[in-house]
């Protein structure tokens, strides 16, 4: 896995070095989700989604802004899978757009992160199975998660 860890505008002389790294294949993504973030095949992530985004949801403008900065810096912020831990089931709840713009440049993977949800799966019928974590001998399971913990990679 290859990401670059960054806390401020990559267009700082700072970091200068990220955005090179960038070009030779790193992902830049911020720090705090470093440790929990992995890259995920975008045809397995595609299974995930909650729907597809057609027409952009905040108008072409700002989807072409963000496709635009997607190109010159990577997806600096992780697409987030819900995890139902008590129905083993995962769906994408944050980062439709990305997807997609990821899909239209052609990229391969995309940074994941997966979120624990106590609760069940039944107000999002779209939810998949996944093979799942398991949890300790008191039932415990993490609230941050990397997607190869519940089996996406």
């Amino acid at each position: 896995m290859k990401f670059i860890k960054f806390t401020d505008n990559l267009k700082t002389e700072d970091n200068l070095e990220l955005l090179e790294a960038i070009q030779h294949g790193y992902s830049a993504i911020y720090e705090s989700y470093a440790s929990t973030t992995e890259l995920v095949p975008v045809q397995v992530i595609d299974r995930y989604k909650e729907f597809t985004r057609e027409v952009p949801m905040h108008g072409n403008e700002q989807f072409q802004e963000l496709k635009a900065d997607i190109k010159e810096n990577g997806i600096k912020e992780p697409l987030i899978i819900a995890y139902y831990q008590y129905s083993k089931t995962a769906l994408l709840v944050e980062g439709n757009h990305r997807l997609r713009i990821a899909k239209e440049l052609g990229m391969s993977e995309v940074p994941v992160r997966v979120s624990r949800y106590q609760g069940d799966d039944s107000h999002y019928p779209k939810a998949k199975p996944v093979p799942g974590y398991q949890a300790n001998e008191h039932g415990y399971v993490p609230g941050d998660l990397k997607p190869s913990d519940i089996g996406l990679v």
